[in-house]
């Protein structure tokens, strides 16, 4: 019988993540990346009612994870898991599923995902730096987010955000992905 304990997993991940900095990059040298990841971004990905309320927890998780440069480090690796959902075929790193994911959640245009769009420039933003190449699709999907982020016809929650947006593109984190 399968147990559905994943929920208050998260949520006790997410809580000794916050209370204990130095646990970032105990799990980014232990744990499989492609296990942690592809956990993480099939729980954000998968849109059913009763995992909608997970969506900011993982969110929040890979936040957490995003600002320790080994775990970036770590994403930067071809990616040889697979992931239990239909995706887009991922060629590339972690950072490139990430790319797709979040491409997948904002296009889905929700009025409840809309205030964690910061959230994902910022793991976006965070992760950037370490990735050297990336396949055409992540990077065509990239190029995609950015237009939804730096759009202000679009529906972004904050102009904050769309000043960031164009403010970062102008000091290129997020150009070397491309």
């Amino acid at each position: 019988k399968e147990l559905d304990i994943h929920a208050p997993l998260i949520l006790v991940l997410l809580k000794l993540l916050q209370k204990n900095p130095a646990l970032r990059e105990v799990m980014a040298l232990s744990v499989d990346m492609d296990e942690l990841m592809a956990s993480l971004l099939f729980i954000a990905y998968d849109d059913t009612v009763y995992k909608r309320g997970l969506l900011k927890p993982v969110v929040c998780i890979m936040l957490l994870l995003s600002q320790d440069a080994t775990f970036c480090k770590m994403l930067s690796k071809p990616f040889n898991g697979c992931m239990p959902v239909k995706l887009p075929k991922v060629q590339g790193n972690l950072i490139d599923l990430l790319v797709v994911v979040f491409h997948h959640i904002i296009n889905l245009n929700e009025e409840w995902i809309r205030p964690i769009y910061d959230q994902f420039w910022a793991i976006l933003h965070n992760v950037s730096p370490y990735c050297f190449m990336a396949p055409t699709g992540g990077a065509a999907k990239l190029v995609a987010l950015l237009d939804v982020f730096s759009n202000p016809s679009r529906p972004v929650e904050s102009g904050l955000l769309f000043c960031r947006v164009r403010l970062a593109a102008l000091e290129g984190p997020v150009l070397p992905f491309c």
